[in-house]
């Protein structure tokens, strides 16, 4: 189940940043994407996901080494198929610069 639900949300965020045009230019938005540059000059479109709460099997957020919220094998699957499907569609999850339980799904436009 977790492998079905990482990919879906991952081609769900897929296509919405397909939704940029390559010669949008930013700072700008298209719907709920937010287009920028990066430190190295690439344009690059991001779009909030979810919380890793909402995300997470678990329902936590796990922080190696601090938390007492102990990963749990499901935990695991899931977010290795997220990184999976991420990596097979051109995408990057990371986490948000403000807020580390922030999740957002990234491409490089251009």
């Amino acid at each position: 189940m977790s492998d079905s639900r990482a990919e879906r949300f991952v081609r769900d965020a897929h296509v919405l940043l397909a939704t940029v045009p390559d010669d949008a230019e930013p700072p700008t938005s298209v719907g709920d994407v937010y287009v920028f540059n990066d430190d190295d000059g690439n344009v690059m479109a991001s779009l909030y996901v979810g919380s890793y709460m909402n995300l997470d099997p678990c329902g936590r957020y796990h922080h190696h080494g601090l938390s007492p919220n102990r990963i749990t094998g499901a935990c695991v699957r899931f977010w290795s198929a997220v990184d999976f499907w991420a990596e097979k569609l051109g995408l990057m999850i990371l986490a948000g610069d403000g807020d580390p339980t922030d999740i957002l799904a990234v491409r490089l436009v251009r």
